[in-house]
């Protein structure tokens, strides 16, 4: 009930053009103070913050955080932390390991690094795969916010009178876009759901969710759609929307994931069918130059975005970027570092560390890695997002520990016990007769390989794909949406071979495979 009283006041004050660009101007002319205040208030004056016993560990009280900023400035604070075991790593962020800095134990988890600045009205749930999903608690604040980003993003763009969808699972990501266009003062004009939303194998909770939404909507006269069921293996319903939004006369844009749009442009192609002109925002897996040239040979513009449920958007694509996921650092949201020949170990040189800056982010976030790794850059580009100050860009982002495709996405640790374990166990073998090879089509479509070592003899390709999916989504019921969607997308191949053999002599769970036709 109280999430509606908060939803009525939400939408009766979008964020309008002119109060985005100030309040960015704001932030980015206090940064080094909000950046200090949030530490304070999250850090320093919070007994159970992990981060205050990494502070600790490091020797460092807020005078010197403060001397430091004042005199280098925050990224190269960052850095300097970084080197002192301030830090997390994603599954210390999660909570799926010990947060350890030589004889420091610390207990981490989301539970303790929830910013104690926000106002928790809005509960979604992260993409978690095996246990239960990370409980994200947005404040409206935040929300509002970052919808006025998105505005300046589709402005920057072109915009004028676009149609509005979202085409992904009916879960948080969907929950929080929907309403970040509210707080923008726009509205969905179509949701498309790659599972079936009211299906048997839909976890309650995500039903749940769909339906207190759209209540909402009617309740505060702010109507959200209903979602139609559009499977990736078959894109015809929001194919149908982007031709006849396209025969109007108009511009639809939809926001999905990378091979989603890869999907839908092929099946454009090859029906013939007319989308050009529609707008792609695209999301949660490598956005590359094979999978943008198969939306451009549609007709369609791919607009690149990096973020994640737990940070919220950290960049949004240039209009004018060199690089198919060329995106601007939203600087007054975030501050992020590379992790440098001289980091943590575990992580590669290019890591990269996101610190929130946001006063009501729903984490307190200092040199967090969610497991990425990319380019920093600044770069003049002339763009509407340079113009507000967001000068830095990112680009060549890709994951070095998770395991994506079909925006679903799936800790490398967890695939690899499935591998080693799970698989052996059921079929015979030895660890190293099973390996994931991920593929990339000549058209952009994402697959994935499981190789089988052909000494186990006579196996059916389905039972080890079914056994593999099952595996990899047990136990948690987000884990059992994201197995579907790549059922259903027949994403997961089996091939008979010896495993690939790395130029180490090691025989890797991951593997990368040239284009294919």
């Amino acid at each position: 009930m109280r999430f509606l009283f908060d939803f009525a006041a939400y939408r009766r004050r979008p964020i309008s053009r002119a109060e985005s660009c100030a309040r960015i101007a704001e932030r980015l002319r206090a940064r080094q103070a909000l950046f200090l205040h949030k530490l304070k208030k999250d850090v320093f004056d919070n007994g159970s913050s992990p981060y205050l016993a990494l502070m600790r560990h490091a020797r460092c009280e807020y005078g010197d955080l403060e001397d430091g900023v004042t005199r280098d400035g925050i990224e190269p604070t960052l850095r300097l932390l970084m080197r002192n075991g301030v830090y997390l790593k994603s599954g210390e962020f999660k909570g799926r390991e010990p947060l350890e800095r030589g004889r420091l134990r610390v207990a981490a988890g989301p539970d303790r690094l929830r910013s104690p600045q926000s106002a928790y009205q809005l509960t979604i749930f992260s993409s978690g795969s095996r246990g239960e999903p990370t409980p994200v608690l947005m404040d409206l604040r935040f929300v509002r916010d970052c919808g006025g980003a998105w505005q300046l993003l589709l402005e920057a763009w072109g915009e004028n009178g676009w149609r509005i969808a979202d085409w992904e699972t009916p879960g948080a990501g969907a929950r929080f876009r929907l309403m970040k266009y509210i707080g923008a003062g726009k509205s969905a004009d179509a949701w498309f759901s790659q599972v079936d939303p009211d299906g048997d194998g839909t976890p309650g909770i995500v039903r749940w969710n769909t339906r207190m939404l759209r209540w909402a909507g009617r309740l505060t006269g702010n109507p959200i759609p209903m979602p139609v069921h559009t499977p990736l293996q078959n894109p015809q319903p929001i194919l149908d929307w982007f031709a006849r939004t396209v025969r109007e006369k108009r511009i639809p844009l939809a926001q999905t994931f990378a091979s989603s749009a890869v999907a839908l442009c092929r099946m454009a192609l090859e029906k013939g069918i007319d989308i050009s002109g529609g707008r792609l925002l695209v999301m949660g897996e490598p956005i590359t130059r094979s999978r943008v040239e198969t939306i451009r040979k549609a007709q369609c513009v791919p607009i690149p975005r990096y973020g994640s449920i737990e940070t919220g958007p950290i960049g949004y694509g240039c209009p004018m970027g060199r690089h198919p996921d060329d995106v601007h650092l939203m600087a007054d949201h975030h501050a992020v570092i590379q992790a440098g020949d001289d980091g943590p170990a575990g992580l590669p040189p290019e890591a990269l560390l996101v610190t929130s800056l946001h006063p009501n982010s729903p984490f307190t976030m200092l040199n967090l890695s969610m497991g990425d790794q990319g380019v920093i850059e600044e770069a003049r580009c002339g763009c509407l997002l340079e113009s507000v100050g967001w000068t830095t860009h990112l680009r060549d982002i890709r994951s070095f520990e998770k395991l994506t495709s079909c925006g679903v996405t799936f800790l490398g640790t967890e695939v690899i016990q499935v591998l080693e374990e799970v698989l052996p166990k059921r079929f015979g073998g030895a660890p190293t007769d099973f390996q994931l090879v991920e593929n990339e089509m000549e058209d952009g479509r994402a697959v994935l390989t499981l190789v089988v070592n052909p000494s186990l003899g006579a196996l059916d390709d389905r039972v080890i794909a079914d056994e593999f999916l099952s595996a990899i989504s047990a136990g948690s019921a987000v884990g059992a949406v994201n197995a579907q969607i790549w059922r259903d997308g027949g994403t997961v191949r089996i091939e008979r071979r010896f495993p690939t053999v790395g130029r180490s002599g090691k025989i890797l769970h991951f593997s990368t495979a040239q284009k294919q036709e």
